[in-house]
């Protein structure tokens, strides 16, 4: 009984997050891009879910009840991406780039130690990645365009930290900071890419195998048709010769200017 009810879990979890390339497009977007989108939301939800709940909980002890709402719209915000991201894929894709951001901001908000801070900068680098994975490479080069004011931020220093009044500072905040870097570039960011790469080679595979055909259907029309010694012509429906072979223009006595520009009657 278990067994069954985990192999349907599975299977529906595999559909969900769209692992098959058959039928490539779904509401006009390529199946793989809505498929990395979700693998990087779910993995991310998941792997998050104990640093969430850890520093919700020393932000209570030393009464910083702001990041508990913080923490709740991350996590609200990836469950809206996750519901919409077919209906309304372009919209979720920008919002997952937009969290990226508000991620960034918040280390560095959030942060006492400079050091620490200047990590916020450092993880909106990982933005065009993102973009070129779920939106393409237009928005890609204009996230790497963006990413010159968080390079500016890293150069001079700047925390927003300092427009705030100071507060006790997180016991873990090492941890978490880093953990939430670790986790984006060695998890979510790499099965984003390791979908991409899965949906190219099937792809290539796919343009192998239509070639392979195109080429056996030409070598039949040759050996049928071209190379034969069998006169043979192609007639239309109007009863034009279109289309005769070389044994067919020897037997005929025509030169294939005449035949290819005149056509001949019958």
């Amino acid at each position: 009984m278990v067994q069954s009810w985990l192999r349907y879990f599975i299977e529906k979890f595999v559909t969900y997050i769209m692992l098959s390339d058959l039928d490539g497009n779904q509401n006009g977007i390529e199946k793989w891009r809505i498929s990395a989108l979700r693998i990087m939301i779910i993995t991310g939800f998941i792997s998050y879910s104990g640093i969430a709940l850890h520093s919700s909980i020393s932000a209570a002890e030393i009464n910083l009840y702001y990041i508990i709402p913080l923490t709740l719209a991350f996590y609200i915000g990836a469950a809206l991406q996750l519901w919409f991201s077919s209906k309304y894929y372009i919209a979720c894709a920008y919002s997952m780039l937009v969290t990226i951001v508000a991620a960034s901001v918040s280390i560095n908000l959030v942060a006492q130690s400079p050091l620490l801070a200047l990590f916020g900068p450092v993880f909106i680098f990982s933005l065009p990645l993102g973009a070129f994975i779920l939106l393409g490479p237009r928005v890609g080069f204009i996230c790497m365009a963006i990413n010159i004011l968080p390079f500016a931020a890293l150069l001079t220093g700047f925390q927003f930290s300092q427009y705030f009044p100071p507060h006790p500072p997180f016991e873990y905040a090492n941890l978490y900071v880093m953990s939430l870097i670790f986790i984006f570039f060695n998890i979510c960011a790499p099965l984003g890419i390791a979908r991409s790469s899965l949906a190219a080679r099937r792809l290539n595979k796919e343009l192998v195998d239509k070639n392979q055909s195109l080429q056996t259907q030409n070598d039949f029309y040759r050996a049928l048709f071209v190379e034969t010694n069998v006169a043979k012509f192609v007639i239309d429906q109007n009863d034009v010769i279109i289309e005769i072979n070389l044994a067919a223009k020897k037997v005929a006595a025509l030169r294939s200017t005449t035949t290819s520009q005149q056509g001949v009657y019958i």
